[in-house]
């Protein structure tokens, strides 16, 4: 995801390896070569500060959603929620699926992401999500971390 990068211009130092083959020549030729980071990136302390405003200016105009009063990071357009944490975000549908593929839409012709869908793949942050309708109707979410336990169990059995 891509937002501008507000303040002060910031520039990083950059290694030859981490440059175009076709630029190489050029830069090679630079004694203590620098690029100027015109947009957010991660490990930049401010570029969260950017990311969000970049976001709230896209769901205050674009989308007229409206944020929850009690937390910082979640959206409301109809019955459609929009929980961002970091650069990820959860669309929930509210029941009308429709109105939430409306809103990626709106989001998608903004912003250069990519949204997974919950049942293509069961997994956010690590976290996989199991989610199952019982036979009377009740809906079960079951939240688990198989995948670290597995990896944590592993190193530790390899240190041994």
């Amino acid at each position: 995801m891509i937002a501008k990068l507000g303040g002060p211009p910031v520039f990083v130092r950059v290694k030859l390896d981490q440059v175009p083959e076709e630029h190489r020549a050029k830069w090679a030729t630079m004694q203590d070569p620098v690029a100027r980071v015109r947009n957010a990136i991660y490990g930049l302390q401010r570029s969260f500060g950017d990311w969000k405003n970049t976001l709230e200016e896209i769901f205050d105009q674009e989308i007229q959603s409206k944020k929850i009063d009690t937390e910082d990071s979640v959206y409301m357009i109809g019955d459609v929620t929009i929980t961002v944490y970091v650069d990820d975000l959860i669309i929930d549908d509210g029941g009308d699926p429709h109105a939430a593929e409306a809103v990626r839409k709106k989001i998608e012709s903004k912003l250069p992401i990519k949204f997974q869908y919950i049942k293509d793949d069961p997994r956010f942050l690590g976290i996989n999500i199991d989610i199952q309708e019982t036979k009377n109707g009740d809906i079960t979410i079951s939240l688990g971390q198989t995948e670290y336990a597995t990896v944590t169990r592993l190193s530790r059995t390899m240190r041994r």
